[in-house]
């Protein structure tokens, strides 16, 4: 008995304390020259909301420091991301924990229902990528191209 109850607690222990995986699908779908990109999201959540958000948030996530597939922005914007936020904590909790990355969207709308059942969410978002590049810059993250 005591041994089942052993078993029981590893078990529990190993999936409470797993960290939870974050993921989300970032496609472009239109870049034009004023710096705005168009990008298609699928978010998932626990619910309609936190799907939303994390669909964004994944977006911001790509766009920094993985890059958009296809996109002229093919490798992120700001580089290695455990570097970068190690180096600019306070720069990134602002920006990707307290949501304000969110000044940078210029354009967002709900392409589907949530689905309950899949915990998921399709948005189009709209990102001012000038913005978010002249900001990075200004926060001394990025350098300006040329110095």
């Amino acid at each position: 008995m005591k041994r089942y109850l052993l078993y029981g607690i590893v078990i529990f222990l190993t999936y409470s304390c797993a960290p939870v995986m974050s993921t989300a699908e970032v496609k472009k779908i239109s870049e034009n020259s004023n710096g705005l990109l168009k990008l298609k999201v699928v978010g998932y959540g626990k619910t309609k909301l936190k799907a939303i958000e994390e669909g964004k948030m994944q977006a911001f996530k790509m766009l920094l420091f993985y890059g958009i597939p296809s996109s002229s922005l093919s490798k992120g914007i700001a580089g290695n991301e455990s570097e970068l936020k190690e180096k600019h904590k306070d720069y990134f909790k602002k920006l990707l924990e307290q949501k304000g990355a969110y000044s940078f969207i210029t354009n967002f709308k709900e392409t589907s229902d949530y689905s309950k059942k899949e915990d998921k969410i399709e948005c189009v978002i709209e990102i001012n990528v000038k913005s978010l590049k002249a900001d990075l810059e200004q926060n001394n993250v990025i350098r300006r191209f040329g110095l």
